[in-house]
């Protein structure tokens, strides 16, 4: 199973951020972007 596979089996609302070429590290821009959806998503916004 890839992480495609599994992201389309979640039901409700969601989002993938690929970064190409970053491998198994995390860009700065993930915590950012991870800190708005919780926001949307609660509806904390």
């Amino acid at each position: 199973m890839t992480v495609y596979s599994a992201y389309n089996e979640l039901s409700g609302p969601k989002q993938m951020l690929v970064f190409p070429r970053m491998g198994h590290a995390v860009p700065a821009e993930f915590g950012a972007a991870r800190a708005e959806w919780i926001k949307q998503v609660s509806g904390m916004e």
